[in-house]
């Protein structure tokens, strides 16, 4: 057997291989670098890139960014035999560019270190290249696991409450579902393009700036949101990838996650020529309530000046009474908390 040090050990740049035939049983290389961006994620890596050594497919390279971890984490990539890049702490985006800029094969792999693939995920992901040789992206369909690996879900597309089935796929079969033009109605199935499920054409994230660093919590969204834009979107409807649901990742903050999407709303709204047509009209319409949404959380975080703020921009955008009655509760928040409290559940009942 292949050591895991052999076979991640940084490769002498050259052209990409032609498509290897895939032969069930047998592994083989495919020109793939993986991606993985760490921050103290010592606690789970060394299971993400097993899953990686355990490929069919084989990649060539796995390269881990560590983004400041504090915990070792780089220290156990290096042993379980990645290229390990270091930098201070800059964000999860500066670390997968850094990542992609580095890799030496024509497509990228994403793993988020705490995720994993079963054995079979590079090799349907290049089986369905090979039949749709013009696409830019592949993904899967996604278990969800907890912190010990257990099921809490067995697809994301079809059970998690995705409207997939609302896409027009241009073909279905085999379990490969091919959309030759994603961007026009990708804004209707719900977002279910996870990192750790993606390949990609690695020229193609370089054309289109790769993770935008002005965006948090929604960089993902907003990078392939551009990649969709230069060609076919492939899906291999196996969950193949399992998306690990834990402590550190489970409570994100929610006023962080709708900031984030309100940074992606607003660069989508002034560089529109950059995402899909269908995806930015969408984003606008839901620009006012968002806004409220994030008033409401600034508000029960005990912030009514930042809550006011975002709720006369929502109020000015079109959201109505519901904004305005919220907007007025920020005034009374300390004179009279409960009276506020009050407002806000009248209000987030409507």
């Amino acid at each position: 057997m292949t050591s895991s040090s052999s076979l991640f050990a940084a490769p002498e740049p050259q052209p990409a291989p032609a498509n290897p035939p895939a032969q069930k049983g047998e592994t083989h290389t495919i020109p793939v670098s993986v991606v993985m961006a760490v921050f103290n994620g010592r606690a789970f890596i060394s299971a993400a890139i097993r899953s990686v050594s355990q490929q069919r497919a084989r990649p060539v390279e796995i390269i881990v960014v560590d983004d400041g971890s504090a915990d070792g984490s780089a220290d156990l990539a290096e042993d379980l035999g990645a290229r390990v890049i270091r930098q201070p702490r800059l964000g999860v985006c500066r670390a997968r560019n850094t990542g992609i800029r580095a890799a030496s094969s024509p497509w990228i792999a994403l793993l988020d270190h705490d995720d994993e693939w079963l054995p079979d995920k590079l090799e349907r992901q290049w089986t369905a290249l090979e039949r749709y040789p013009n696409a830019v992206m592949v993904t899967t369909d996604i278990a969800k696991i907890d912190a010990e690996g257990r099921p809490l879900l067995d697809s994301f597309l079809h059970e998690g409450g995705r409207m997939y089935d609302r896409m027009q796929a241009t073909s279905r079969e085999d379990g490969i579902d091919c959309f030759a033009h994603p961007e026009g109605d990708i804004h209707k199935a719900g977002w279910f393009l996870l990192p750790s499920a993606v390949l990609a054409r690695r020229d193609v994230l370089l054309d289109v700036g790769m993770f935008d660093e002005r965006i948090a919590l929604n960089e993902d969204v907003s990078c392939f949101l551009r990649v969709l834009k230069r060609g076919a979107l492939l899906v291999v409807d196996e969950p193949l990838t399992r998306w690990r649901i834990h402590a550190s990742n489970m409570h994100r903050q929610e006023l962080a996650i709708l900031r984030g999407r309100l940074a992606l709303t607003r660069v989508a709204m002034q560089e529109p020529e950059r995402y899909p047509r269908g995806y930015v009209d969408r984003l606008t319409a839901e620009l006012p309530g968002l806004q409220v949404r994030i008033g409401r959380a600034e508000l029960s975080a005990g912030s009514p000046r930042a809550a006011r703020a975002s709720l006369a921009a929502a109020t000015h955008d079109g959201a109505g009474s519901r904004a305005m009655a919220l907007w007025l509760a920020t005034w009374i928040v300390g004179k009279n908390a409960d009276r506020a409290a009050a407002v806000w559940r009248r209000c987030r009942g409507r």
